[in-house]
């Protein structure tokens, strides 16, 4: 049943009142009302004499799920570059051999001793085999550097990995977005000794109710 003003009682919230709407929380001059989520009938009813107090509260309730969603995007979004990325720089044609640059490398390898052949001792034999592992290391680099190609990569089982976790990731991280923004708004009355939790829509309500209570509520000090 939608909620009848009685006689010399005067609706103060929300403003302006529909009697055809459903309403939360009815202040009058006189009495609180707060009704069902769902119906039209109060579940709690207390004059405003008997108010001790009223406060509120603002709060992200999935602030925390929404942490770990985000970071299990970002998780998915780095797994789909390292997953896809290597097959793009290597997806389109192969690159042209560089055979004059490998011949200068190969003709660089001796040891810049005039005169020397491959039957000859190497003065420097000790620290040969360290120097050849960091300029084999190099080569392999330089090697691999020119041998980029980026293309369009067949759809092999990399590719649908990096394609399934960048989806993954993005949905993650909107869903993350969206609970880190949800906010949650309460008032809270206590009379008799007995808290009311009642949750409104944003902290313009909220606002509007605690002013709205605080200029009925009789001052304790009177």
């Amino acid at each position: 049943m939608p909620f009848q003003p009685q006689a010399g009682e005067s609706v103060l919230f929300p403003a302006p009142f529909v009697p055809t709407e459903h309403q939360k929380l009815v202040i009058t001059n006189k009495r609180v009302l707060q009704f069902a989520v769902d119906g039209n009938f109060p579940v709690a009813e207390f004059p405003v004499e008997k108010i001790e107090h009223v406060g509120r509260n603002s709060e992200r309730p999935n602030k925390v799920l929404g942490q770990g969603a985000i970071i299990l995007g970002l998780v998915l979004l780095i797994v789909s570059i390292v997953k896809v990325l290597p097959e793009v720089l290597y997806a389109g044609p192969p690159a042209k051999p560089a055979a004059a640059t490998e011949a200068t490398e190969e003709g660089d390898s001796g040891d810049g001793i005039e005169g020397r052949d491959a039957q000859d001792d190497d003065p420097f034999e000790q620290d040969k085999a360290g120097k050849e592992g960091v300029r084999e290391k190099a080569n392999k680099r330089l090697k691999k550097a020119r041998e980029i190609s980026v293309g369009l990569p067949s759809l092999n089982e990399n590719v649908i990995i990096g394609i399934l976790s960048a989806l993954g990731g993005a949905i993650a991280l909107l869903i993350g977005r969206s609970w880190m923004r949800k906010e949650q708004h309460m008032v809270f009355l206590r009379a008799n000794g007995i808290v009311y939790p009642i949750e409104v829509n944003d902290t313009i309500q909220q606002n509007a109710i605690l002013t709205t209570i605080s200029a009925i509520r009789p001052n304790p000090a009177s």
